[in-house]
Order: structure tokens, then C-alpha cells, then sequence
């Protein structure tokens, strides 16, 4: 086979290959989400005495049913994941609340739900545990490259909760 064949052969596979390889991740975090079931989700930020500025607890279901826990609050929420060539990220669609005080001390309004879809931050896995992320990419121009951006963009942790 002629080169020029063979590589237009594997920039068409890749891009036949790309959706469905990030389709597969999606389903892989979901199942991974679904099947724990309960996490603790934890805000990277600290108050002065140390501790955590926000701790909630998220029931996932395999119906795309999320129980949310903040504070005293309970929120009901719709969830997905999605994938690109980037990133994997989690939508919400948040479909209740309960008028109580959240984890930084705010009170949902029940009539503001159901409300639109949110979300899209980005997930990236550590062992058993997930980083929450604000999605980032720098691309520089000059040299043709595109750089997926973690760390400081990462502002909670989701790590699972064993049940007795």
C-alpha cells in the first residue's frame, strides 16, 4: 500500500474510532459511578481551622438518579456523563431541593427547579477517587499542540464510601 493511503487510512480510523472510544470512557465512569453508589464529595479549599469548606454526599444510581446531601439540604438531580477528545465531564440537571441550608450555608428556592442543565466540569480518575475539574486547554499555536490542563483547575475530590 502506497504511504499516503496507509496514513489517510489511520487519520480515518481515528476519527471513525475517537467517538466511540469516548462513548466507552463515558460508560466505563457511569457504571464506575453507578455500581459504588454513595461518594463523598470534598472541596479542595480550606477554612482557617483546616478542615474541608464544603463535604457533600452523592448517591448515584444506574437510572441517572443522583441524591445529593449538602449540609441539611437534599437535592435531587439527573446526571450524565459525556466525552470528547479532551475530557470526560458530568452534567446535572438539579430537579429538587429541599429549602434547608447547603454546606456553604445557602438555601435553594423550591421554585427554582426544575432547573436547566449544569454541570460540564470535568472528571479525571486517581486510583479510586475522582478529581472535580474545571476543563482547560492550552494550545499553543507555534508549536501545533494542545495540552489538557489539571491541578489548580481541580477543585474537589469524589472518593467513594464503602457500605457495611
Amino acid at each position: 500500500m502506497e504511504p499516503w493511503r496507509l496514513i489517510l487510512s489511520a487519520v480515518a480510523a481515528s476519527a471513525i474510532a475517537s467517538p466511540l472510544i469516548a462513548a466507552n470512557m463515558a460508560t466505563t465512569i457511569s457504571t464506575d459511578l453507578a455500581s459504588v453508589g454513595h461518594w463523598k464529595m470534598e472541596v479542595r479549599e480550606k477554612r482557617a481551622d483546616g478542615q474541608s469548606l464544603c463535604i457533600e454526599y452523592w448517591t448515584f444510581d444506574d437510572e441517572s438518579t443522583l441524591q445529593v446531601v449538602s449540609g441539611k439540604q437534599v437535592v435531587k438531580k439527573r446526571w450524565r456523563i459525556a466525552s470528547d477528545d479532551e475530557f470526560d465531564k458530568m452534567f446535572f440537571t438539579s430537579l429538587s431541593a429541599t429549602a434547608d441550608p447547603d454546606c456553604m450555608n445557602e438555601v435553594a428556592d423550591p421554585a427554582d427547579f426544575p432547573a436547566t442543565e449544569g454541570g460540564g466540569f470535568a472528571l479525571q480518575k486517581l486510583g479510586v477517587a475522582y478529581f472535580l475539574c474545571t476543563p482547560m486547554v492550552v494550545e499553543d499555536v507555534k508549536r501545533k499542540t494542545r495540552t489538557s490542563m489539571w491541578g489548580d483547575n481541580c477543585w474537589a475530590t469524589l472518593t467513594p464510601i464503602k457500605q457495611n
